[in-house]
């Protein structure tokens, strides 16, 4: 059985615990419980436009190298995103609505990692442009939802873009389960061997606990880390993730603002603005050396 979960960190979340289920490919449909991402308060700060991710990584020092992500577009596969800051170049709703050319978030979430990865004045690479692909909908039932389909689908779409002029060079996905598909698998290390590259949650059980799509070998698992070098408590650890990133309390765009958002889920975005900062100035760059 397939078991999917939204990474929400807590500021999303009640006291009470929220159900997500994916449609699985050739397996059974599952309802997922889900476990609220514990409040962190090792990086607590007042809220800024600067998030200390950003200066953590080195961003700041490519900037003034002259790399901003100007150049390349980074596909988000979230919830939709709504935010002036970031320099959207389409959107498209996999979710199977009657307007998918509307990507309104539906969650807040979709919009902070899409700030952290290019947002103007939070993003690791405020010059490049997005592709903003939503996967979630709401659920009359259990609130949130995404199915496999809809995230395959958006990743078959980056896919198809890599030929063309404007490619989707990288994807940045914040979401998973410890369950696994051979056809999950197949699009994921096709597009990869296509040339592109996609950076996905760890996770936030605080465990060993492998989910997908991050621990996909073509993906890359990504954890959590504080201001002081520690791993985040509430991040999961296993011999998938490829690096650790900031998450801990990391400020980013939030429809409407700005606000503070805790998770592997903000972490992601980190690695994801990092590739593109990258590829901006080596565009011929291969995933294997990326």
């Amino acid at each position: 059985n397939r078991q999917w979960a939204f990474y929400a960190p807590v500021e999303l979340l009640d006291s009470t615990d929220v159900f997500w289920k994916e449609k699985a490919l050739l397996q059974p449909d599952m309802a997922t419980r889900f476990k609220p991402v514990p409040k962190d308060t090792s990086a607590a700060f007042s809220l800024s436009l600067m998030s200390w991710g950003q200066s953590f990584i080195g961003a700041d020092v490519a900037w003034a190298m002259g790399a901003t992500g100007a150049g390349i577009i980074a596909g988000s596969i979230d919830t939709g995103a709504n935010s002036p800051d970031l320099t959207v170049v389409g959107c498209h709703d996999f979710t199977g609505t009657s307007n998918p050319n509307v990507c309104d978030d539906l969650a807040g979430h979709g919009t902070h990692t899409a700030g952290t990865i290019a947002g103007k004045f939070t993003g690791i690479a405020p010059g490049a442009s997005l592709f903003i692909m939503r996967v979630f909908e709401n659920d009359a039932c259990c609130g949130m939802l995404s199915w496999s389909s809809s995230q395959i689908a958006a990743i078959q779409f980056a896919d198809s873009t890599l030929p063309t002029a404007n490619p989707i060079r990288v994807l940045g996905m914040s979401l998973g389960s410890p369950g696994q598909s051979g056809g999950y698998n197949y699009v994921v290390s096709q597009y990869r061997i296509d040339g592109g590259n996609i950076y996905a949650a760890a996770g936030n059980d605080g465990s060993g606990t492998i989910n997908y799509p991050a621990g996909y070998d073509s993906v890359a698992s990504i954890a959590s880390v504080d201001p002081n070098y520690t791993r985040s408590g509430w991040s999961d650890y296993n011999n998938k993730v490829f690096l650790s990133a900031p998450g801990s309390n990391i400020t980013s765009t939030v429809p409407g603002g700005y606000g503070t958002m805790s998770g592997t889920s903000m972490a992601q975005p980190h690695a994801t603005g990092a590739a593109t900062l990258v590829l901006s100035v080596n565009p011929t760059m291969k995933p294997d050396s990326l």
